[in-house]
């Protein structure tokens, strides 16, 4: 019985032992793993935006753990730079007018990162520009604009001058980019009459208003000075190959020349110190008007004129002004003689503005016509070397415009300034046209109440335009001159 309980006993601490040795240890308490965060918020701002460069910049992003960060750049999905330790980069190489979008990492030892995105537009290629100019104590009006030699810009016009109670002339110059130069004023009275201004062949300047015409250094200095005592009012000015001066105008503004006749377009011709070699006058209808003039190859010019209607009779009921007038191209020898004219006109009043040479020997006229209603259609004339039309297209744009310029663009086609009048406003316009005469883009420039009206236009040599006019710069200020410098779609950045 005894040995009996014994091997009960050893069997079941058998049992005991072996369930022990079967269960496993229990884990020993472990230490959380210690976090890392990724480096704080930060801002990207970019800067210094150019045709083909941005500066992106960035506020310090802090590290939680105080550790180092640095930065990587990327554009448009392509890393442009890794592991920088400044707060900038230069992205480079960059296409004109393009609109980009990228971002900053922030990113720690650990690679933990945040991110800041960003977006930019690239400037367009060209130097664009919107400035006024204050010429005097009151209000002042361009009056023409000219490319220098040195390929900045002089624009002439009129200012008023209270205390003479009269307006009077001035001449400035601006570089490339539009900063003043110098500005000097003629005390002449004009009577606000329109300023014409030609460069000289020795970078001079000659000016022409009301009956005055005035020889200038490259500064604007008066180097001499006429009068013409005639009751005329010139248009245009420019420097014959041989050095001499012609002017181109009208006679008879205050008193008619006959019974018959009031006005007569008037071509003069001077030496090259201003004294007076000839006169010719044209025009047998009641009112004829000389407005531009070009120098042909052989020495002869070509004037662009207005005189009366002289086509088929129209009827009383049908005349929405008092008188008809036509577009009227004469082509007269070095002398002023005339070896062709002819007249172009629909039965409304043309009103001459711009006449240029054209690089097949031909030209082609700037202007508008006037129906009724007080409404103004711009009109492009093109014609050839003896005068046949070859394009006559009068553009309705659903607004009057009064065309001040024309200007040949280098595909062909046309680039037109002038002043839009819609209902209540008259804003500064400027239209592009293509060979044919059709509209490709236009821009209206102004505010409303203000008043601003295009006078003059040229294309640069890269394809963008340069405008002079005026407009006043804030609400019931005076008229200032206004000159924009544009891309060749016409545009110009704030």
């Amino acid at each position: 019985m005894k040995h009996t309980w014994l091997i009960t006993l050893l069997v079941l601490n058998t049992i005991l032992l072996s369930c022990t040795n079967d269960r496993e240890p229990a884990p020993a308490p472990t230490r959380p793993k210690p976090t890392n965060d990724p480096p704080a918020a930060f801002t990207v701002e970019v800067s210094d935006i150019t045709k083909s460069t941005a500066l992106i910049s960035w506020t310090e992003a802090t590290d939680p753990e105080k550790d180092k960060v640095t930065y990587s750049v990327v554009l448009d999905g392509r890393e442009l730079a890794t592991d920088l330790d400044s707060a900038s980069f230069v992205a480079g190489e960059l296409a004109p007018e393009t609109r980009y979008e990228g971002y900053v990492l922030a990113h720690d030892p650990q690679k933990n990162s945040a991110r800041s995105n960003f977006f930019f537009t690239t400037k367009s290629p060209y130097t664009t520009f919107s400035r006024h100019y204050s010429i005097g104590d009151d209000a002042s009006r361009t009056g023409s604009l000219c490319k220098t030699s040195d390929d900045g810009y002089v624009i002439a016009g009129t200012t008023y001058k209270p205390g003479l109670d009269q307006w009077i002339m001035f001449v400035m110059k601006i570089d490339s980019v539009g900063d003043e130069q110098w500005k000097v004023i003629h005390e002449l009275n004009i009577a606000g009459e329109k300023v014409a201004v030609s460069e000289t062949m020795d970078r001079g300047f000659i000016l022409a208003a009301r009956n005055f015409i005035l020889k200038t250094d490259a500064k604007g200095n008066v180097l001499w000075k006429k009068e013409i005592l005639l009751d005329c009012v010139f248009s245009s000015v420019i420097e014959a190959s041989d050095g001499s001066i012609v002017v181109i105008g009208e006679i008879g503004r205050k008193k008619a020349i006959s019974q018959n006749v009031t006005t007569q377009a008037l071509l003069l011709k001077l030496d090259a110190g201003g004294n007076q070699l000839w006169e010719k006058r044209y025009g047998s209808s009641k009112y004829s008007m000389g407005r531009d003039i070009v120098q042909t190859p052989s020495g002869g010019f070509v004037l662009l004129c207005q005189t009366e209607y002289s086509g088929a009779e129209k009827e009383e009921s049908e005349r929405s002004i008092d008188r008809d007038m036509d577009f009227w191209v004469i082509s007269t020898d070095p002398s002023g003689n005339i070896h062709w004219q002819k007249t172009y006109g629909d039965r409304r009043y043309d009103f001459a503005a711009k006449l240029k040479a054209t690089k097949d020997g031909g030209y082609v006229i700037g202007g508008s016509s006037w129906g009724a209603y007080d409404f103004s259609d711009m009109r492009v004339i093109r014609i050839d070397g003896s005068g046949s039309a070859l394009l006559d297209k009068s553009i309705d744009n659903g607004f009057s415009f009064q065309t001040g310029s024309i200007a040949l663009t280098d595909d062909g086609g046309y680039a037109l300034t002038g002043y839009v009048k819609s209902v209540y406003d008259i804003f500064f316009g400027i239209y592009k046209l293509d060979s044919g005469g059709n509209k490709e883009w236009e821009h209206w420039y102004g505010r409303e109440w203000e008043g601003s009206y295009g006078v003059d236009l040229l294309q640069n040599p890269d394809k963008g335009y340069m405008v002079a006019g005026y407009s006043a710069a804030g609400y019931f200020d005076h008229s200032q001159v206004w000159v924009l410098k544009l891309d060749p779609q016409g545009r110009y950045e704030e």
